[in-house]
């Protein structure tokens, strides 16, 4: 862990390998039980909603992650995400040019319907380029990108109250762990360059100009990495963030 302070400083070590980092205890606005923004603690990349009746859940502490903090959407229109633009984590990290990249995220399902986790898209294009973690109605996981036509790894695993979900694209193939067990292994995901990047990151939806299948899911971190990692940094970054939620690794 580093020692530099985030964006709120809070004076809380701040990990060193991600480009971008929020935890439930630090960066969250309220509207009243509502979250209105979460602030990123490395850079600032600001997950925001500014209509009311869209706001995820706030609690204080929640149970199924050892009485941190929680962040949960609906499943009905709750989600958080990036303005649209070129300064965006959005257009960093999940582009579509194959760059590597890697994401960890602690959540834990509420609802059991088909959703998303979080996703990466053009504000204003529906069709084209996106990325996202998605849920099926039996609480598998998956990645999904999509162009023209669509890529996607199969759905596996099972995602409970609370588990850190790691996902690692090394630019054509995507793998995926869940409290560190392996349950996605190098499926190709993408060969070719997309033709459109993604302008925003969002938490609950795939944020394209429409977005939908809202997650009815907790969150309480959320580590973003510019590079796919190794086995060594994502087996140290998940243990940080088990830690802090409770949850109990493979």
């Amino acid at each position: 862990m580093g020692r530099r302070r985030g964006p709120g400083s809070t004076g809380v070590a701040i990990p060193d390998l991600p480009v971008e980092w929020w935890r439930s205890d630090l960066g969250v606005t309220l509207n009243v039980a509502a979250v209105s923004s979460w602030l990123g603690q490395k850079v600032g990349y600001d997950l925001a909603q500014g209509t009311g009746s869209d706001q995820p859940a706030y609690s204080a502490s929640d149970a199924n992650f050892n009485g941190v903090p929680s962040i949960t959407g609906d499943g009905s229109s709750d989600w958080l995400g990036e303005t649209a633009g070129a300064g965006t984590l959005g257009a960093l990290v999940g582009r579509g040019d194959d760059t590597p990249w890697s994401l960890i995220i602690t959540i834990g399902v509420v609802g059991t319907t088909a959703q998303n986790v979080c996703g990466w898209s053009d504000a204003s294009d529906a069709s084209n380029y996106k990325m996202r973690l998605e849920l099926d109605g039996t609480d598998q996981i998956r990645a999904f990108r999509r162009s023209v036509g669509a890529k996607s790894s199969t759905y596996s695993g099972t995602i409970g109250s609370a588990n850190v979900v790691s996902m690692v694209f090394d630019g054509t193939t995507v793998s995926m762990w869940v409290d560190n067990t392996l349950i996605i292994n190098a499926e190709d995901l993408d060969t070719t360059d997309m033709s459109t990047n993604p302008d925003r990151f969002a938490l609950f939806t795939d944020p394209d100009s429409a977005p939908g299948a809202f997650g009815n899911i907790a969150c309480v971190e959320i580590r973003a990495y510019t590079g796919a990692l190794s086995t060594a940094n994502r087996q140290s970054e998940q243990v940080a963030m088990a830690a802090y939620a409770g949850v109990t690794l493979s």
